[in-house]
């Protein structure tokens, strides 16, 4: 258990400094009423990702898709792209 206790204290440090830092929170410009069409998309970057449904076992093909709309998400935003990834989400805009 002493191994155990050790990597549950290292998750609480990681979680805390990922809190502090802050870094995935994404601000909207606050000139976009001011902004071109072109000038508006050419900075944002989004991808979607059917959520699957629990009519059977999650297997290796649902962490494959996803994983492809994570890294493009994240490469994105390394780039300088405000990018939105809303995974989980119905239709009706609620969380599964």
């Amino acid at each position: 258990m002493p191994r155990l206790q050790h990597l549950k204290s290292i998750e609480v440090a990681m979680v805390q400094k990922f809190k502090e830092a802050d870094i995935a929170k994404q601000n909207a410009p606050t000139d976009h009423y001011e902004m071109e069409f072109e000038e508006k998309n050419k900075g944002k970057h989004m991808c979607t990702f059917p959520f699957p449904y629990m009519n059977g076992y999650l297997h290796l093909g649902h962490g494959f898709t996803i994983s492809k709309c994570e890294f493009q998400s994240r490469y994105q935003r390394q780039i300088g792209k405000r990018t939105l990834f809303p995974f989980a989400f119905h239709c009706t805009g609620m969380p599964i």
